[in-house]
């Protein structure tokens, strides 16, 4: 690594023999020396970062290794065409991939969606049997590959007429389908484990849940994974995540925080009910919460950032979520993570307060002059749960309110001057100094196009696209200079 002196000395000596501009006569060679004996104070390991958030299959299927959509039933289960694939109005995961939908092994009136007794969430299939002929669910769109051995769980409650099987369908040939008998069933749930090896490669696999015989079964939930998945991850991508050598990754990123309960997301990961994802207008299975975030970092060798939830949380929740990852075994919450399998505090360091709470589009989003007593009420109840903690809160400079409009509702003016009520960075500041540790800025740059103010406000409601300007200059350039807005 070159010190800070050397580099300043090459620039100087570079800049002497460029000299002024309209030079005449022969260019002269510029010789360099590097000594790389000299070394510096080592650069940050948090001058790159990650955040990742629950937008469509980056988690759920980017990350984790699970193949099977919906696999704790949060939609109801018929042979109808999906409301999500035909507009995306229905109740998929957000945006990206429409997930596949379980349909009906016979007719659509022997699933039942109990309500009574689900096993988690809202309702858990209910299947009727009638003798011979098979009935059950199952899922196609699973792509599985020759050789590659896949493993899984499914949970399971009958009456003790029920056979049932549980088979992975690869192809047509003899080893084309592989059937797991179920043992015996009783009317408590329970775990039977899965195993197949598929026999060759196909892009629309599919598995199948059914049983003949006399009687009924649930379906609590099932799972399905590579067998060659790391504590849940896909190995492919943690390597790719390796290489880039992060300094912290942030967690749940983006909007999908201001909605989201983390207490939903830990323990058994089948008894994690679906819920509801109003932000991305989906829903999520919730596989993959705080220890299993945590357990990625440890794989990537990353220091873990949390983000609490300042929408709809609160300062009581955020606390509790401090203690669970950092409180003793001795503590309420740390006692429940040491039920989970987790003895040992995780010593998080980062802990974030919401996420653009400043925008419109946050759920729970609130007046500025409301917000700072809410940032300093989540401070106080989380240091005090743990004091050694870094606090960041969510900045949005004068330029981030501009460009999205969000001044002009509160000032009349698209660019806020500097210290009014339509500078959120000014608030935080003024009244959440010492509950700020450090101000993680907000910003956004577009390719090829900048935001441009001159002609001052544009008539009718405020859009962003009508401010666009064209500009030759690359991503990167814009990232490394802010535009100007005042």
């Amino acid at each position: 690594m070159i010190g800070n002196r050397m580099i300043s000395a090459l620039l100087l000596a570079v800049a002497l023999t460029l000299g002024a501009g309209g030079q005449t006569g022969p260019r002269k060679s510029i010789d360099v020396i590097i000594d790389a004996g000299k070394t510096a104070a080592p650069i940050s390991p948090y001058i790159y970062g990650q955040f990742i958030e629950h937008i469509g299959d980056l988690i759920n299927r980017s990350l984790w290794a699970e193949m099977l959509d919906d696999r704790k039933f949060f939609n109801d289960i018929d042979s109808k065409p999906s409301a999500a694939a035909a507009g995306r109005a229905g109740r998929g995961p957000g945006r990206g991939r429409v997930p596949v939908q379980w349909r009906p092994i016979g007719p659509d009136a022997s699933v039942v969606m109990d309500r009574q007794n689900p096993y988690v969430g809202e309702h858990t299939p209910l299947i009727r049997l009638a003798g011979d002929p098979p009935r059950g669910i199952q899922q196609a769109g699973l792509a599985l590959r020759k050789g590659i051995a896949y493993t899984g769980r499914v949970v399971l409650a009958g009456t003790p007429g029920a056979k049932v099987t549980v088979a992975l369908v690869g192809g047509a040939g003899p080893g084309g389908r592989q059937v797991v008998p179920i043992a015996r069933l009783g009317a408590a749930y329970a775990k039977f484990p899965l195993k197949f090896t598929a026999e060759g490669d196909n892009n629309d696999g599919r598995i199948e849940i059914s049983g003949t015989g006399e009687g009924s079964f649930h379906i609590g939930a099932v799972s399905l994974m590579p067998a060659d998945n790391i504590h849940g991850f896909r190995p492919d991508t943690i390597a790719l995540l390796k290489q880039q050598r992060s300094g912290m990754w942030r967690f749940p990123g983006g909007n999908f925080l201001s909605a989201h309960e983390w207490r939903d997301a830990i323990g058994d990961p089948d008894k994690r009910p679906p819920r509801p994802d109003p932000v991305r207008s989906g829903f999520q299975p919730n596989d993959v919460g705080t220890d299993e975030f945590t357990t990625l970092m440890d794989l990537l060798g990353v220091d873990p950032f949390i983000s609490v939830n300042a929408g709809f949380g609160d300062a009581w929740a955020a606390a509790q979520l401090v203690e669970y990852a950092n409180g003793a075994a001795t503590t309420p919450m740390g006692r429940q993570r040491a039920a989970n399998g987790h003895p040992a505090p995780y010593k998080i360091k980062w802990w974030g307060i919401g996420n653009e709470m400043y925008g419109s589009w946050q759920f729970g989003k609130m007046a500025m002059n409301q917000f700072v007593v809410k940032h300093n009420l989540f401070a106080e109840a989380m240091r005090k749960v743990d004091p050694s903690i870094t606090l960041l809160a969510t900045g949005a400079t004068p330029e981030e309110m501009t460009i999205y409009g969000l001044a002009l509702p509160i000032i009349g003016k698209l660019i806020p001057d500097f210290g009014s009520p339509g500078d959120w960075d000014f608030g935080l500041f003024t009244h959440c100094f010492d509950a700020i540790d450090v101000m993680s800025e907000h910003f956004y740059s577009y390719a090829g196009q900048r935001f441009g103010h001159e002609a001052g406000v544009k008539s009718g409601a405020f859009n962003r696209a009508d401010y666009m300007v064209k500009v030759d200059e690359p991503l990167v350039e814009w990232a490394r200079r802010w535009t100007k807005v005042a």
